[in-house]
């Protein structure tokens, strides 16, 4: 590989994780991070470096997005690589009008339904349906501020005399493709993905097309390395509940544009199937903390007292008050404190609060997909004392089974009110809990 960055009598080796740069000649390190690093910013987490060059004898150009973190020895500096890019020929990254996203979680999101079968006649024929009959439009999303269209596709690849294999791929078209934005497109995706299936380990193959005169070509690929999960991709069956390419259609566009930007958070650990149906006391704070966020944003003003009840707060916040004024600094202080949290309602007072103010049609699903009462009085007493417990250190009064429909009563709780702060109609919302659930 040759690069704008390197002198002759230099040579690379890529492991899939690490770029390792090697010279003939002892270099001076300081001298050749100034080099890699020239135009990268001290201040901010953006692109540290760009390797690029060309590949020998294929002439393929490859590119390496390389952070700061290296390892100097005495002839070889070893970079770590956050994502890279290869091109074919002569194609350059505007010349990519489509980014196509496989693997068996897409396989899972979008798997092949239009098949026929016919055992009569000693026979047993599949007939498969062509590729345009399985596109699912998944609506236009907003990526940095320009659109991009997202479907998705279910086909059939047939090795000659040996087996047929049905694949699925989702496809993001877009204009001008640059290395940031495909960076937030794989990024967004990834994240719709996971919410939908509901599980973190998620990895793709991603495919660079060019759009010719006979159709879409391959041109290249791209790899994150910052989207690699430690828990191995897995392929869903149809027997596993939740949201698939048919369930959500063109709604998927908005939970991309969402992702990106950042009005919804990601998943934040790689955890599989199996991993993500089991209850533990760090999920606990986990999952509490993400209702106690979404219903922040659903309900800003916060729980709505009734007037009754505001006057029973009013009197208590005057009493603190008026007896902070006859005590010294430091303890009026910690008086005044304790007034601000009068009102500083409980994560049970919220859960009963988003039951009943959250669209009737909407809570009846989740209280029958959480196998729970919505009109018990004490509902969220449980996982609110197992909460307490864990983040002061004391040995939780309840067993994890004893929460276990409240936890999944969050879980759905958390689920619908995403859906409905990216503008998805109730109706809609309703059909993909049924889905997922």
């Amino acid at each position: 590989m040759e690069n704008r960055y390197i002198q002759e009598g230099m040579h690379f080796c890529f492991d899939g994780k690490t770029l390792t740069v090697y010279f003939d000649n002892r270099l001076d390190p300081t001298q050749l991070m100034e080099a890699l690093f020239s135009d990268a910013s001290e201040t901010t987490n953006e692109i540290k470096g760009i390797v690029e060059g060309r590949v020998k004898p294929s002439d393929e150009y490859a590119a390496f997005h390389i952070s700061c973190r290296s390892v100097i020895r005495e002839h070889s500096v070893a970079l770590g690589v956050v994502a890279y890019w290869i091109l074919y020929g002569e194609v350059g990254l505007g010349d990519i009008g489509r980014m196509r996203f496989e693997g068996e979680c897409v396989d899972s999101f979008c798997p092949m339904t239009n098949l026929e079968t016919d055992i009569s006649k000693g026979r047993y024929v599949v007939t498969a349906t062509t590729c345009e009959e399985n596109v699912i439009d998944l609506g236009t999303a907003t990526i940095a501020g320009k659109s991009v269209a997202i479907s998705a596709e279910a086909f059939w690849v047939y090795d000659f005399r040996r087996n047929i294999q049905f694949k699925s791929c989702i496809s993001v078209d877009n204009d001008a493709l640059d290395y940031d934005r495909m960076k937030r497109i794989y990024i967004s995706v990834a994240s719709a993905l996971r919410f939908c299936l509901g599980r973190g380990n998620v990895d793709f193959e991603v495919i660079l097309c060019r759009d010719t005169s006979e159709g879409w070509e391959t041109a290249g690929e791209f790899t994150a390395l910052h989207g690699k999960t430690y828990v191995p991709d897995e392929y869903d069956g149809g027997d596993v509940a939740f949201v698939r390419a048919h369930n959500i259609g063109n709604h998927f566009s908005a939970l991309v544009s969402a992702f990106d930007s950042e009005m919804l958070e990601g998943k934040a650990l790689s955890e599989s199937r199996e991993d993500s149906q089991l209850i533990t006391l760090p999920k606990v704070i986990k999952l509490t903390s993400s209702f106690e966020h979404e219903f922040r944003e659903v309900f800003p003003e916060g729980i709505k007292h009734g007037v009754g009840t505001q006057r029973v707060y009013d009197k208590a916040r005057k009493a603190i008050l008026d007896a902070a004024e006859e005590l010294p600094s430091d303890s009026k202080r910690i008086l005044k404190r304790l007034s601000d949290r009068v009102e500083d309602d409980s994560l049970e007072a919220r859960i009963r609060y988003a039951c009943k103010k959250l669209p009737q049609t909407v809570c009846d699903v989740i209280f029958e997909k959480s196998s729970v009462n919505g009109k018990n009085t004490r509902l969220g007493k449980k996982i609110t004392t197992m909460r307490n417990d864990i983040a002061h250190g004391n040995k939780p009064r309840y067993d994890l089974g004893d929460i276990r429909e409240e936890y999944k009563l969050l879980i759905n709780l958390v689920f619908i009110m995403r859906l409905l702060r990216v503008g998805i109609p109730d109706d809609d919302a309703v059909r993909l809990l049924k889905a997922m659930s």
